[in-house]
């Protein structure tokens, strides 16, 4: 939605250029969950947790998630983890989607 959004601009979200309604549509359609909205008279919404993960970034390391997590891979195989995974964010390891401490060696900064 380029009337919108506008990754090369400062700020690349135009809210101007679109309508309330059309920006809702475009979030609300992006996979990764990335961005969320709400509206300023509600208020954010509270998020209610039963069975928390814990995802901390690293500073220039890894993506450390804390509790179960369940990983489907590129070739569809399942790997179930518990307790702490560590996820690639330099590109360079060899054990993808895992962080093998590559990041250290090429001296990775985020």
């Amino acid at each position: 939605m380029p009337e919108g959004f506008k990754p090369k601009d400062k700020p690349w979200i135009q809210v101007e250029g679109a309508t309330t309604e059309e920006l809702i549509a475009q979030i609300d359609k992006y996979p990764s969950g990335a961005f969320s909205w709400y509206r300023n008279d509600e208020g954010k919404p509270t998020v209610e947790m039963s069975n928390s993960t814990k995802i901390e970034i690293s500073p220039n390391g890894a993506i450390r998630v804390h509790g179960d997590v369940e990983i489907t891979h590129s070739n569809g195989s399942v790997e179930k983890r518990a307790t702490i995974t560590a996820l690639c964010r330099c590109g360079e390891s060899a054990n993808k989607p895992f962080c093998d401490g590559s990041h250290k060696k090429i001296e990775w900064k985020e």
